[in-house]
């Protein structure tokens, strides 16, 4: 059994198939990577989030470890 971590994860659908769930909200995307070194998670492909009502929409969005 290897001993390495994993430091990226990384998710890629089409049409709006990667499907983000929170405590305080949610997110879609066609693909997500998230960066365990920094915490964070970078949505690309038409990301779209929602949280507490408000709607979050662009090219790219970045997440931190609130998620």
């Amino acid at each position: 059994m290897s001993s390495r971590s994993v430091n990226r994860v990384e998710a890629i659908g089409e049409a709006h198939h990667v499907k983000i769930k929170y405590e305080n909200g949610n997110a879609t995307c066609q693909k997500a990577v998230y960066f365990a070194d920094g915490e964070k998670v970078v949505l690309t492909g038409d990301p779209v989030a929602w949280e507490k009502g408000t709607r979050v929409s662009g090219r790219s969005e970045e997440h931190t470890s609130e998620l």
